[in-house]
């Protein structure tokens, strides 16, 4: 029986030049070239803060990582989502989400709907809630839930 040797940093980049990758590197290279020709164009005290910028940028661009993602296909994706325009539209198919479901009496289907959307108390499985007393009502209230259970909820006064 052969054995092969499993690759095991799949998901690191190949350190190609140096401690960089072939990305990181060019980021670098681009900058530094810009950098270097915008040293013969502009004045020196210019050039250093201008330089300064385009070099904090690269490496930014190079070595910072969000979430696995590099900074510049996260800045990419920011700046799609932020001017591409955004239509939120709900269309209606004429069915709402909650219309009821046409089942078999007695049907597996129809215990299962039961059990998980009842608004009514099931008889064995769940006890009704308490009749609220003078007591209870001063630190307690019934309330109901969208789905049109009661639930007691203990009342807090923030004062």
């Amino acid at each position: 029986m052969a054995q092969f040797q499993v690759p095991q940093f799949i998901d690191t980049e190949d350190k190609i030049i140096g401690p960089f990758g072939i990305k990181q590197f060019i980021f670098l290279a681009i900058a530094g070239a810009v950098v270097g020709v915008l040293y013969f164009l502009l004045s020196f005290w210019l050039w250093a803060i201008v330089s300064s910028i385009i070099a904090a940028g690269a490496f930014s661009l190079a070595l910072i990582k969000i979430n696995g993602r590099g900074l510049g296909p996260l800045a990419l994706s920011a700046f799609r989502y932020y001017w591409s325009p955004q239509y939120y539209i709900f269309k209606s198919h004429g069915k709402t989400r909650g219309a009821p479901v046409t089942v078999k009496p007695g049907g597996l289907k129809d215990i299962v709907e039961k059990l998980a959307t009842s608004k009514t108390i099931i008889p064995k499985r769940e006890m009704g809630l308490p009749p609220p007393s003078k007591k209870l009502d001063e630190r307690y209230e019934i309330i109901r839930r969208t789905s049109g259970e009661k639930e007691m909820a203990r009342r807090v006064d923030y004062r």
